[in-house]
């Protein structure tokens, strides 16, 4: 502290040694020849004019003597303007003015400082504020669960802020703690009754916390969410996703058409919209003792893709999306495959045997659990690069809908 206001009045020092010398400077007394002497030579140059009248001078030898004249002037002039003795004087207000702006610079200083600047930091830190300040928030690495933490105990104090209780269920599901963030969603949707976005994003993450499975509870609150906005887009895409998953055609039919009824004829959503009504068309025209034969993964796995709002920026112009699906006994090879434009997330995705890579190693023929990823590649190569996006779901069953991919990772 003593270090700061040393060096402080030294820069006030030198702003001042700056701006005093202009007004503390001795301007020199205007000097000018005594009167006597200015006559002696005003008479001179009058009685060489009168011989230039008269005749007696030349016009040669007057203008020569007129120079001889102005050249004594001029050194008879410098002569007395360099005289010593000649009083020097430095005006009063130049002394007021310095006076002035010695004391007034470091006093409007000070007051700047003390106004804009920070005097607190001056002061030692205590302890605990240097062992907050070396905290992972301080740092700007806070991590969703410390953020879920201070927020549970800033609710503590304010249990009616919806806005609060929003934010922590965001910081739950970052944190991967879906029972917390489901409670935290309930209690904001009591605080704010009748949000069918609120609902939608409820659903999410129960659907999450029970291995991306919209049954049960998830669907009830897409219901309650349709029932607030029947025409919202994303509740009845799940809705639609959640009912061809189990085999419910007509019932998924019904969800896509109402959703096609929201989007302009010529998006690319709407044409997505119809072939995902085609595909539950034709499985629902599908012969009933064929279907029965059938073998339970030869029902397509579907779901939907988005994109963690912290990567958003990372994305390419032009970026391509991949979503695959991997049998999770033999990963090597994907058994479907479905690619898109980037710029479509988030995306509903329906993946089966028209996906197929190979012939022979199609979705219907795969035995066990499934893992179903998402990447998305600058280049718009297939195969996975450094500084790639993507996300995962394993342990998906085959024929599951309602899978919720999120793109949350960077490939090394």
């Amino acid at each position: 502290m003593i270090a700061f206001w040393l060096i402080a009045a030294a820069m006030t020092a030198l702003a001042l040694w700056f701006a005093l010398p202009p007004l503390l400077r001795r301007p020199a007394a205007a000097s000018r020849m005594p009167d006597a002497t200015v006559a002696v030579y005003r008479a001179q140059l009058e009685e060489l004019e009168a011989d230039l009248r008269t005749g007696k001078l030349s016009a040669g030898a007057a203008a020569e003597s007129r120079r001889e004249l102005e050249r004594r002037l001029l050194d008879d002039n410098t002569s007395v303007a360099g005289n010593s003795r000649l009083p020097l004087t430095v005006p009063k207000a130049n002394k007021a003015e310095a006076v002035l702006a010695a004391v007034a610079l470091p006093l409007l200083a000070a007051l700047i400082y003390f106004q804009l600047g920070r005097p607190d930091a001056l002061r030692s830190p205590s302890p605990a504020a240097v062992s907050a300040d070396a905290s992972p928030a301080a740092a700007g690495g806070e991590t969703a669960a410390n953020i879920a933490e201070r927020l549970t105990a800033q609710l503590e104090r304010t249990p009616d802020d919806a806005r609060g209780w929003y934010a922590l269920a965001r910081a739950q599901i970052s944190a991967g703690r879906f029972p917390l963030a489901d409670r935290a969603y309930a209690r904001a949707a009591a605080l704010v009754p009748g949000n069918a976005s609120l609902l939608v994003e409820h659903a999410e993450a129960v659907a999450r916390g029970q291995g991306h499975d919209l049954e049960g509870k998830p669907m009830e609150l897409i219901r309650a969410a349709l029932k607030v906005d029947p025409a919202h887009q994303r509740a009845l895409a799940l809705a639609a996703t959640a009912e061809f998953g189990k085999g419910q055609y007509s019932a998924s039919i019904d969800y896509w058409h109402r959703l096609q009824a929201t989007l302009d004829e010529d998006s690319e959503g709407a044409r997505k919209v119809a072939h995902r009504i085609a595909q539950a068309r034709a499985a629902l025209t599908e012969p009933t003792g064929q279907a029965a034969a059938a073998p339970a993964a030869a029902r397509p796995v579907s779901g939907t893709v988005r994109l963690s709002p912290a990567l958003r920026a990372k994305i390419a112009p032009g970026a391509t999306l991949f979503v695959f699906a991997r049998s999770a006994e033999a990963p090597q090879v994907p058994l479907a495959v479905l690619r898109a434009p980037a710029s479509d997330l988030p995306m509903a995705f329906n993946l089966d045997d028209s996906n197929a890579m190979d012939p022979t190693k199609k979705l219907s023929g795969a035995e066990g659990l499934l893992t179903i990823g998402a990447r998305v590649a600058g280049s718009g190569n297939a195969l996975a690069q450094s500084g790639d996006l993507h996300g995962v779901v394993s342990q998906v069953r085959p024929g599951q809908g309602g899978i919720d991919i999120v793109i949350d990772s960077v490939v090394p």
